[in-house]
């Protein structure tokens, strides 16, 4: 048995893998976790997981600003990150516009 302790935010993830081919197939992923969010520089991320619309997304996210790092998987199991840190708006998000000044923003 291999076993892997990994940091991911605040909480200490411990993995145990019955062979080393299934150690490098899902250990290569948490190994390369980031250790910071990419768009504010906090440490405070998490593991995330969602289903909308019966479609399964895994990835990292940022507990501070929002932004999340998504993963792939591969058709045989497994996962591999996907890109960067991505802040996603919704229509209830503000949006800057391009016309105001910084005066009108309150500064």
């Amino acid at each position: 048995m291999i076993k892997l302790k990994t940091k991911i935010g605040n909480s200490v993830l411990e993995l145990e893998f019955q062979s080393q081919t299934e150690f490098f197939k899902l250990g290569s992923v948490y190994t390369q976790l980031p250790t910071k969010c990419t768009c504010c520089n906090s440490e405070n991320l998490g593991l995330f997981y969602r289903n909308p619309k019966d479609y399964d997304y895994y990835g990292v996210v940022c507990r501070s600003c929002g932004a999340s790092l998504n993963f792939g998987s591969y058709r045989k199991g497994g996962f591999f990150i996907k890109g960067d840190f991505e802040k996603f708006h919704t229509q209830e998000t503000p949006q800057p516009s391009d016309n105001k000044n910084i005066d009108d923003v309150g500064f």
